[in-house]
This record gives C-alpha cells, sequence and structure tokens, in this order.
C-alpha cells in the first residue's frame, strides 16, 4: 500500500459541482411551485381578479427583482469580507487575565471561591484590590430572609 493522501474538505466557500443548466432548473422549478400555490389560493378563495391585474403582477415582479439583487448584493458584500480575512482552520482563542479586572485592580481571591456554594462577598478597598471572599454564615442567612427592596420578607 502506498501512502495515505488526505483531502481538506471546505465547508464554506467551495464551489459547487452543479453547473447553470441545473440552477436554472431549480430556479424554474420554485418559481412554477410559488405560481402553483398563488392559483392554488386564488381558486380556494374564489378571489376576483380585476381586469387590469397585469399591473399588479409588474409590481410583484419588479419587488422580486428588487429583492433578488439586494440579496445578491448582500452575498457578494459577504463574500468579499471573507476574502479579506485569513482562512481560520481553528477557533479563536483568547487569554483571559483573570489576575486582574477590567478596570486594572489586582484580583484577591482564596483558593476554591470558584466552587464555593453559597454566596461570595465581593469588597474594593482604598488599596485598589478587588477581594472575593466567602460570606460570613450571619450575612448570608440575613440577606437571604430580605425581599428586593432590602425590608425584610415577612414586613411585606
Amino acid at each position: 500500500m502506498g501512502p495515505q493522501r488526505h483531502r481538506t474538505v471546505s465547508l464554506t466557500g467551495s464551489r459547487s459541482g452543479t453547473g447553470a443548466r441545473r440552477g436554472l432548473v431549480h430556479v424554474a422549478i420554485g418559481a412554477a411551485g410559488w405560481l402553483a400555490l398563488a392559483a392554488l389560493w386564488a381558486w380556494q378563495l374564489e378571489v376576483y381578479v380585476p381586469a387590469d391585474w397585469l399591473a399588479g403582477v409588474e409590481l410583484i415582479g419588479l419587488l422580486l427583482v428588487g429583492w433578488t439583487g439586494f440579496s445578491l448584493a448582500w452575498v457578494a458584500w459577504s463574500r468579499r469580507i471573507y476574502r479579506r480575512r485569513h482562512r481560520r482552520t481553528e477557533p479563536l482563542s483568547r487569554s483571559v487575565d483573570f489576575a486582574h479586572d477590567a478596570l486594572g485592580r489586582r484580583i484577591v481571591t482564596p483558593p476554591g471561591i470558584a466552587e464555593a456554594r453559597g454566596q461570595v462577598v465581593v469588597s474594593v478597598r482604598g488599596d485598589g484590590v478587588k477581594r472575593y471572599e466567602f460570606a460570613p454564615r450571619s450575612v448570608a442567612v440575613a440577606t437571604e430572609s430580605m425581599d428586593v427592596a432590602g425590608r425584610g420578607k415577612d414586613a411585606a
């Protein structure tokens, strides 16, 4: 056996193996289906067709052409954005600094605080250090018995 050859498959931006004729057939089938649906609704609802129905069909046709043009322009715009970027073959990774918060303050935590059950007290003191600490049992019990406004639940 010779060396194995690996083939890279592009899931985005790859060209379809179908030709232009098959695409036109798909468009024709789709348009015929929509026309058949409209005809069935007109038949079911016994819709009165006015004498100037051609003007309505022209308006609908113009709207469809406008929508198709908008959609094609959007696809072209998105493809230009895609080409400007490098091909991503792996997820983006960012490093997160857990030693400082978004304002640059140093964060101090006791071990196991992330897995802690119950309440955690966050405080920032004058030294600019943000501290995460386990809540004392009395504070946790007192806050559990208060409503959102800070009143005792029984006082409502």
